[in-house]
């Protein structure tokens, strides 16, 4: 559901949707089978191929849509919550976000290979650095640490 969710304009054949899902075809036909009946999801024949789409205007789509949010997303809402915190907080030139996120490459696997949330954030001045370095190593600890796992400012 989270694949069909993530990409409701297309409609993506079944061996696509089962490799997306990191499940058989056979496990991801045996789900979709009540999601179809129930006119959350679309099925159509296309030759020997079964194409899925979800159904937009299906009431349960908006609350699943927040639900099966992307991490790619979470982790630029994380990473806007820091600048927004900084630059409130310090007078800072930039936060700039680099690594997996600003490539747009947020691992999917949040247990296994989690992506982390790399951001400079550029000071005016030197004399800066240890106080925001501290207050948004606070921030971060506060707001994400518990909920998210290991921490690394530096």
């Amino acid at each position: 559901m989270s694949v069909l969710v993530a990409y409701p304009e297309r409609s993506i054949i079944e061996n696509e949707l089962a490799k997306k899902a990191g499940m058989s075809v056979s496990e991801a036909n045996r789900q979709k089978k009540d999601l179809v009946n129930v006119g959350l999801v679309a099925m159509e024949r296309v030759g020997k191929s079964k194409v899925y789409q979800v159904d937009q205007r299906h009431f349960l789509y908006a609350p699943l849509k927040s639900v099966f949010r992307s991490l790619e997303e979470i982790y630029r809402e994380i990473a806007n919550k820091v600048a927004r915190f900084v630059t409130r907080k310090h007078k800072v030139e930039a936060v700039v976000p680099f690594g997996s996120l600003a490539l747009r490459k947020v691992r999917s696997d949040f247990v296994k290979e989690p992506s982390d949330v790399d951001v400079v954030i550029i000071v005016k001045d030197e004399s800066q650095i240890k106080s925001t370095r501290n207050n948004v190593s606070d921030f971060v600890g506060s707001k994400f640490f518990l909920c998210m796992g290991s921490m690394s400012i530096s």
